[in-house]
């Protein structure tokens, strides 16, 4: 039972950190930070990360596509 609390206190602290991450973006003036050159070049960093993680996860799921294809494929050769 104490794993089961430890769990649910764990879920509860996640709940809580998120809801303040909400409420500090909610507060942010982004237009105090526009002209800010190393925020936008960081903001420029996380969009080229985040597309590279897009690209990343298309090949893995392709991947992934072809071989259940080819595993399909071998279970109807061995049925045959």
């Amino acid at each position: 039972q104490s794993e089961e609390a430890n769990e649910s206190a764990e879920a509860m602290a996640a709940i809580n950190d998120e809801a303040d991450l909400l409420d500090f973006v909610q507060d942010l003036d982004f237009d105090q930070y526009d002209e800010d050159l190393e925020l936008q070049a960081l903001i420029t960093q996380v969009k080229e990360r985040i597309k590279k993680l897009q690209r990343e996860k298309k090949k893995d799921e392709s991947t992934l596509q072809l071989c259940v294809d080819v595993s399909m494929v071998l279970v109807l050769i061995d049925l045959w």
